[in-house]
């Protein structure tokens, strides 16, 4: 196993790294897979290279041994699943359905039905779709992830034949199957649909608005847009049972609509007042909340109270100024009880949170970094974060810069990215003792990191790397930086060495060229 990483964990660049790993996964014996799979031999945990790699194999054991390998990401690897149904719907999604059919885990069983139906396009086989539906319905699945596949269907089968098929279908998936032919036939011809619709009954032709309504979003959209023209029973149970559909569209009306004229009772008006409140800003939700007359007191002052709290989560201060225009008593008591216990949760949530930059540079700055442990270790933080942390130390003063120097040398500046610890060099090579404290200048330790941070820094960046060696004081170090880098880079890039040369000092190059004489 670890012969096979050697190309990947001895590659010279990203590209080169990322050359070895296709080439791993593609040439793994297919048999070895699982193994590499379930162990998590190639590591790299969170790496562009190891989401590629397990992406390969995944696909090419999805292409081999599908079923095998989704019993094995549904127990293993719950991230893995999406991706490897919808590759197995591109394959063979009539194998990929029959395969979620039989799955009894409402949860896993939609997931993985989701992922087909992203998979599936206009050009699917509808019998293929029709096949599989019925085997679909059931407690294990939701109504709305079946919808898109009724549609795709629908696309392609005249709607007589898809309404004969379902026929015998379950009352809620042929109902849902209706539900589509409505939405269609209403963008087809909107009036003549809302007279079949009232035609059946009040209580059927409901029952199909609202299917056609559920359909799609284009549906509804054109069906609410009809509104005025419903029957008032129709209007009274959308308002009464599902008001979202029509209060997102227009909150306003529904704060000033005479409800109770259609039938609703002060519960349910108040319940609706509710919700079109909530479509508004704050301050104007305020505002309207003056102007209707539901809702006990009680109630109004929870809603003043959480819509408050919902504020104070997002802008503190802005809450703080709303409460402070408020006259009742009761309604400062009770929103200032929901904006104390927004900072306690803030406070709570503050104490536990990842550090922010700002702060894990103060941690850097105060000794608390250091080491192998890569939770105190700054190797993983980005290029951006290591330049903040260079900039925030050049504000330092001299004496805090010594000091702070001095610690993370005495430490051989272990957990540091090379931009910081070259900063680090570079401060204490430009700025020695007085002659009275110099014992041995520069310290071993840091004539020892000179290379060494030459060499890791050229590996990441060797452009940077060779502006941080020019810059080192004239010297033996700068000498044997220089010369680092050159090496190093070379060794990916011989031509842009070269170039590079060119451009130094004719002392400079010169000691470069001695120092390196032979090597490339």
């Amino acid at each position: 196993m670890s012969r096979l990483l050697v190309p990947v964990r001895g590659a010279r660049s990203a590209a080169e790294r990322m050359r070895a790993t296709v080439d791993l996964a593609r040439n793994l014996p297919l048999s070895d897979v699982k193994e590499w799979y379930a162990k998590g031999w190639f590591g790299m945990p969170g790496a562009i290279e190891a989401e590629a790699f397990l992406r390969i194999i995944r696909d090419r054991w999805i292409a081999a041994q599908p079923q095998e390998a989704m019993t094995f990401l549904l127990t293993r690897d719950s991230r893995g699943v999406s991706a490897g149904m919808k590759e197995w719907a591109r394959l063979d999604p009539a194998a990929a359905l029959d395969f979620v059919s039989g799955n009894k885990d409402p949860r896993q069983s939609n997931n993985m039905l989701w992922a087909i139906v992203q998979s599936l396009g206009p050009e699917t086989d509808p019998a293929l779709i029709m096949a599989a539906l019925p085997k679909l319905s059931g407690a294990s699945f939701y109504i709305q992830v079946l919808r898109p596949l009724i549609a795709l269907a629908a696309g392609k089968l005249p709607p007589e034949q898809l309404a004969a098929q379902s026929a015998t279908w379950p009352a809620e998936l042929k109902r849902a199957v209706q539900g589509v032919l409505d939405g269609a036939a209403f963008l087809r011809d909107p009036s003549a649909l809302m007279a079949s619709f009232s035609g059946m009954g009040e209580e059927e032709g409901m029952l199909r608005l609202f299917a056609a309504l559920d359909a799609s979003v284009e549906n509804s959209e054109a069906i609410l847009s009809r509104i005025d023209k419903w029957p008032q029973t129709w209007l009274k149970d959308v308002l009464s049972h599902r008001s979202a559909w029509v209060i997102n569209r227009d909150p306003q009306r529904w704060l000033k609509e005479d409800l109770t004229s259609l039938g609703l009772d002060d519960r349910a008006v108040w319940r609706v007042r509710v919700s079109a409140l909530g479509k508004l800003d704050p301050e104007s939700a305020l505002a309207a909340l003056k102007e209707i007359q539901e809702g006990t007191a009680e109630e109004r002052r929870y809603f003043v109270a959480s819509l408050l709290q919902n504020l104070a989560s997002k802008d503190f201060a802005k809450a703080e100024s709303l409460l402070a225009s408020l006259s009742d008593p009761l309604d400062v008591e009770a929103g200032r009880k929901r904006l104390d216990l927004v900072t306690k949760t803030q406070a709570k949530q503050n104490e536990s949170a990842i550090p922010t930059l700002d702060q894990r540079i103060d941690r850097l700055f105060a000794g608390e970094f250091g080491g192998t442990d890569s939770r105190e270790s700054m190797e993983n933080w980005s290029v951006a974060e290591g330049a903040a942390a260079v900039n925030n130390f050049r504000r330092l003063t001299p004496e805090r810069k010594d000091e702070l120097a001095k610690k993370m040398a005495d430490r051989h500046f272990q957990g540091l990215q090379s931009v910081f610890q070259g900063e680090l060099i570079s401060w204490i090579l430009a700025n020695p003792p007085p002659l009275a404290e110099v014992r041995v200048f520069p310290p071993p330790l840091v004539v020892e990191s000179v290379p060494l941070v030459a060499f890791n820094w050229s590996n990441e960046d060797p452009i940077a790397a060779s502006h941080w060696a020019q810059s080192l004081p004239a010297g033996a170090d700068r000498n044997q930086a220089l010369a680092t880098v050159a090496q190093k880079w070379a060794e990916s890039e011989p031509a842009a060495v070269r170039k590079w040369l060119t451009t130094l000092p004719e002392e400079d190059r010169a000691a470069v060229e001695t120092l390196v004489k032979g090597s490339w």
